[in-house]
């Protein structure tokens, strides 16, 4: 189903510095589709979020314009990096859309207190 403003959350499985988010969309179809993806990395997580609203939860890393090639490699990167329990991702469109995300990777270090940055 198409959705305005689709977003995905991912729980990292540490808290982690950090330092750029790199996604690729569905290789098989719509990555030209892929574009106005912002990026946000924090403490927080979501709660209630109404379908299609704009998410302002957690630090912005940075937003992928797009449209997106084929198997391409996509980062955003987070400066300075950010202590992060959660990502966001979400596509900015007012046209329904699909956020279709095959591969997400975090980039950073895990916060064992000896590269926290404050």
């Amino acid at each position: 189903e198409r959705e305005v403003n689709p977003w995905l959350e991912v729980k990292l499985s540490e808290k982690t510095m950090v330092s750029s988010v790199t996604f690729q969309g569905n290789p098989v179809c719509c990555w030209d589709l892929l574009k106005n993806v912002e990026v946000r990395a924090g403490l927080s997580r979501l709660e209630a979020v109404v379908p299609g609203a704009l998410l302002d939860v957690n630090t912005v890393c940075g937003v992928f314009v797009g449209p997106g090639g084929r198997n391409e490699e996509l980062t955003v990167g987070c400066s300075p990096p950010v202590e992060s329990e959660y990502i966001t991702l979400q596509m900015k469109q007012t046209e329904g859309m699909n956020l279709q995300i095959n591969e997400l990777k975090v980039n950073g270090a895990p916060n064992t207190g000896e590269n926290f940055m404050k």
